[in-house]
């Protein structure tokens, strides 16, 4: 499969900001709790 993109193209703010998040470990307590608490 070919991924065809016009570009370079920029990129929107919220993709930028989102990007500079540090998102805790998938197998960590905390992600684990921030899990439960998004699915109650």
């Amino acid at each position: 499969m070919k991924l065809f993109i016009a570009g370079p193209v920029k990129m929107y703010q919220s993709t930028l900001e989102a990007g500079k998040k540090n998102y805790p470990y998938f197998r960590a307590t905390d992600f684990s709790e921030l899990m439960k608490s998004s699915y109650s």
